[in-house]
């Protein structure tokens, strides 16, 4: 008759199981190749440097939206590497909004923040590409977009327009 195992089932669960230490691990070497990323992008290597990006953001997705550092380092990446639709999915996956990024035209006058416009299911970004070739990763706009994203509730994914009020039944 088989003896029943001594030692625990599988540790995933344990709060001992080394599972922070490996989230911490991951968290370090996503910033580590999302810096390698903004560095290639600042060089002109936009499609090596959305690779890469890409990369981290496939390995490292769930811990993006709980790691407001890693959020953030990973949108400066998505946006120096030109990398709108994989930014949009990101965005996608912490909010339920789709983001649209239009880059205004080149001009001669000064550099402009981008604008966002929070919609219903969406979010605009327009962007001077001269703010992207300057872009860091503690750009006041980039810190208070990421707050932005991650002030909600954890788990919901609700639009980030007004909530509707709830509504009180009369008496008839």
């Amino acid at each position: 008759m088989p003896q029943p195992p001594t030692e625990t089932p599988d540790d995933a669960f344990w709060p001992n199981d080394g599972r922070r230490d490996a989230d911490l691990r991951t968290e370090a070497a996503a910033l580590a190749t999302l810096a390698a990323a903004v560095v290639l992008a600042k060089s002109g290597d936009f499609l090596s440097a959305r690779r890469l990006t890409a990369t981290v953001v496939f390995h490292a997705q769930p811990l993006i939206a709980s790691r407001p550092a890693l959020l953030r380092a990973t949108l400066h990446a998505l946006l120096m590497a030109r990398g709108f639709r994989l930014l949009s999915r990101v965005v996608i996956s912490i909010t339920g909004n789709r983001v649209d990024v239009t880059l205004l035209p080149e001009c001669s006058g000064a550099i402009e923040a981008p604008r966002r416009y929070d919609e219903a299911r969406r979010i605009a970004l327009l962007v001077d590409p001269r703010w992207l070739d300057r872009l860091s990763a503690d750009d006041p706009f980039l810190v208070g977009w990421c707050d932005a994203l991650t002030a909600r509730e954890p788990g919901s994914i609700g639009s980030s327009g007004p909530t509707p009020r709830p509504r009180q039944l009369e008496p008839t």
